[in-house]
């Protein structure tokens, strides 16, 4: 099944940063690139709307049918993310690549060799446009385009859904975005530009006139013992449990233990 998500679960995924604006503006951007290409090789009028997001499973995919699913690779995250065609995007596709009108001709049949080759067609530039964005995001990255299915076998069981409304011509239809949550965490993790990591030894009370009467080699007795492991903050959010020493005269910090709920850190 498929469920819309409240705007508190979509906060709660993009953990509690309002990264919900920001992952729609990336994929705004990369819109505005995928509609000039689209008018190009359609040699037609082509809008795309955002329509919703969605927490999706494999099952759904699954039954699905006449879609074309564009499984795509993310280097260095060694996971895959799918760009869907629904069945009325993939033949208005393949009829105006065949210099047709771009009807909706759905036909109750699988796709021939030579309509997937059209499908890789377009997939090539826009592979191009993916690495452009996501490179803007961290020049690691790498897509490549692995594989075009029309029955696949998912792996995944949990995914997060972006999906848009393309109209080429007067006819219209939908394709999706499709991460595992993996790699969805990971570009809400390359949208925050820096992390304030801090390292707590303890804290300590003091009454104001003693505070403001400190004075050079005063020293402050804290109340941890000196084994006491120090607490590590991501975003003023405690998150680990942390040793203290030393490598190559720095200070340093050997993470022993996890006590946040989630890792903010996306």
């Amino acid at each position: 099944m498929t469920n819309l998500l409240s705007e508190e679960e979509i906060n709660s995924l993009l953990d509690e940063h309002n990264e919900y604006e920001k992952v729609i503006d990336f994929h705004k951007n990369l819109i505005n690139d995928l509609v000039d290409i689209l008018s190009k090789l359609l040699k037609t009028d082509v809008n795309i709307k955002f329509n919703s997001i969605r927490k999706i499973t494999a099952q759904l995919i699954e039954k699905k049918k006449y879609s074309s699913f564009n499984i795509f690779s993310f280097y260095p995250l060694n996971e895959k993310f799918i760009l869907e065609f629904n069945y009325p995007i993939n033949f208005i596709v393949i009829d105006r690549l065949l210099s047709g009108k771009g009807v909706n001709c759905i036909q109750n049949r699988a796709f021939s060799k030579i309509e997937l080759s059209l499908i890789k067609f377009i997939l090539d530039p826009i592979c191009d446009i993916l690495n452009k964005h996501y490179k803007n995001i961290d020049e690691k990255y790498l897509i490549t385009l692995e594989d075009v299915l029309t029955t696949p076998k998912m792996v995944y069981r949990e995914m997060v859904n972006f999906s848009f409304e393309l109209s080429i011509g007067e006819e219209k239809g939908i394709f999706n975005f499709i991460y595992p949550l993996d790699i969805y965490k990971a570009f809400d993790i390359s949208e925050r530009e820096i992390l304030q990591l801090e390292v707590i030894l303890d804290y300590l009370y003091l009454k104001e006139d003693k505070l403001f009467g400190l004075q050079e080699g005063d020293i402050l007795e804290l109340n941890k013992n000196v084994n006491d492991l120090a607490i590590v903050t991501i975003d003023s959010k405690e998150k680990f449990l942390a040793t203290l020493g030393s490598v190559k005269n720095k200070k340093s910090i050997k993470i022993v233990d996890y006590i946040g709920d989630s890792l903010n850190v996306k």
